[in-house]
């Protein structure tokens, strides 16, 4: 049809975006560039399916003496739609895993595992779909980062490997592999993976080991900003032909596949990736503007990502060698040296310097709110311990399954000097299973006065007591103040949440997901 002629095609392509795409893309990587590094751009609109500009650093046509590069393969798409195989993704693929996390009812504040040296034998993996799959596999993170136990935002804004698998670990990971094939569209570039599903199921799934086309990933997080619903990815909206008679085109066949407060849930947490300063993409930004998102960097540096989003527009920039996995390891690059190429010193801002044009004249919107508990988990009022005993406030609290410290003296009239004086947070308020309160004892201005004076025999008493008393020694109970009481056995009637304060049951809630 195509070679008689008279067909009339309208596409989704949005010509201003996708001249930005090609500007974009040639000013980062030129053509020609002796690197032999290529990027590529893939913008999807959320709710729609629309490919809206597609780009890539490359002249079209087959390779001639002065131009090499040229090639006739799209390094956006995959087998199906002409181009290869795709690319490992790396750490974009974590946001799977969060969405998995989310939808089983865990929180952003649950506390996981970022250490380095973690061993996840075969026999602690559940793969109910698959469970030939299971093997030993020891995560590492990237030039060193890991310091133990750390809320899943913070494994999130970091990207901290050895969290994510621990993550995984806790969970099916057939949820896992639910939530981004069938509901978000994923699938490896050559059609089927080894082992003949759409990815390849295996505990290193979790850090990006499959290959995946650039617009795969930019349609599947498109399901994220417009609000779980998933689109697959369409580039025509019309063909008429010589006689005028329309001809069928592929539909997105939009469809509501991830429940919208997961969605909400995961667009919170991929926001600090970006506003945060402590971000893996902090340099994504714009100003003014809601935007989400995850880097990614697969194993030796071979491929580096990000893929971003703001409410109207999802988009994934990728960094590689198109031939294959080719190390991105001290290579310089449009004439700037890079020991090695990570998504945050390319794909970023590329990423940024694009969509800063790309969304140039839509309203800034927002994404729906996530609610508290996804973002704080199950808080927990923190207890009235005002006027007792610092030992005995610190066992009790303790008990509770809080953490203590002991902090600067406080003024506090009516509690007697030593004791506790005032907490931080303030009693009453919520927070989570197993926070640090911290505990200031009691000093009347009278005592702030003598505290440096060595000689003052008083005094000197005076500080003993106070660091003892409440441990309800001998002195404290002969001069009346009942330490021992206070400190050990008046917890429950000094409690205002009205709540049953009974240390064993709130204690368990305190551990929370800790443990992993």
């Amino acid at each position: 049809m195509l070679l008689r002629g008279g067909l009339e095609i309208h596409t989704t392509i949005d010509l201003g975006m996708q001249e930005q795409a090609h500007q974009t893309v040639m000013d980062a990587i030129p053509a020609d560039d002796p690197s032999g590094v290529s990027t590529a751009i893939s913008t999807v609109e959320p709710g729609t399916g629309e490919i809206k500009a597609m780009a890539q650093n490359t002249d079209y046509g087959r390779p001639e003496e002065d131009a090499t590069r040229n090639t006739e393969v799209n390094f956006n798409v995959d087998r199906a739609y002409g181009g290869g195989d795709g690319f490992q993704t790396g750490s974009t693929f974590k946001v799977y895993v969060l969405a998995e996390w989310l939808r089983q009812g865990n929180s952003l504040a649950d506390r996981v595992d970022g250490s380095q040296g973690q061993h996840f034998p075969r026999s602690s993996w559940n793969f109910s779909c698959a469970p030939d799959v299971a093997a030993d596999y020891d995560p590492r993170n990237i030039e060193g980062i890991g310091t133990g136990m750390m809320s899943v935002q913070e494994a999130t804004t970091r990207s901290v490997n050895t969290a994510f698998v621990d993550m995984a670990n806790q969970m099916d990971v057939c949820g896992v592999d639910e939530i981004d094939r069938r509901s978000t569209g994923l699938h490896v570039g050559n059609g089927t993976a080894p082992d003949g599903r759409p990815l390849e199921l295996t505990p290193s799934m979790v850090l990006g080991a499959n290959y995946i086309a650039p617009l795969t990933m930019a349609s599947s997080f498109a399901t994220f900003a417009s609000g779980g619903t998933y689109c697959q990815p369409i580039a025509i909206t019309s063909i008429t032909d010589a006689d005028g008679e329309e001809l069928p085109v592929p539909e997105a066949g939009c469809e509501q596949r991830l429940d919208a407060d997961v969605v909400n849930g995961l667009n919170h947490s991929l926001q600090q990736v970006v506003g945060q300063s402590q971000g893996t993409a902090s340099g994504a930004a714009l100003p003014g503007r809601a935007a989400a998102g995850k880097t990614g960097t697969s194993n030796d540096n071979t491929a580096a990502w990000f893929v971003g989003y703001v409410p109207q527009l999802a988009t994934a920039v990728w960094v590689g060698h198109s031939e294959g996995g080719v190390p991105m390891i001290g290579t310089t690059i449009n004439g700037r040296y890079y020991p090695r190429v990570y998504s945050s010193v390319l794909p970023v801002p590329i990423w940024q310097r694009y969509m800063a044009q790309a969304v140039d004249g839509l309203p800034a919107e927002s994404f729906p709110e996530a609610t508290e508990r996804q973002i704080y988990g199950d808080r927990v009022p923190v207890p009235n311990v005002v006027g007792w005993g610092i030992d005995g406030a610190t066992t009790y609290l303790e008990s509770e399954g809080f953490e203590v410290n002991v902090g600067d003296p406080v003024d506090n009239s009516w509690a007697d000097d030593g004791d506790v004086g005032a907490t931080e947070p303030v009693s009453g308020s919520r927070v989570q299973p197993g926070s640090t309160i911290t505990l200031r004892p009691s000093q009347s201005a009278s005592n702030e006065d003598d505290d440096g004076d060595s000689g003052d025999e008083d005094s000197g008493d005076g500080d003993t007591d106070a660091r003892s008393r409440g441990g309800g020694n001998a002195d404290a109970s002969a001069r009346g103040h009942g330490g021992a009481d206070r400190g050990h056995n008046r917890g429950p009637s000094w409690r205002d949440d009205g709540e049953d304060s009974r240390p064993g049951e709130r204690g368990n809630r305190g551990g929370g997901r800790g443990g992993g």
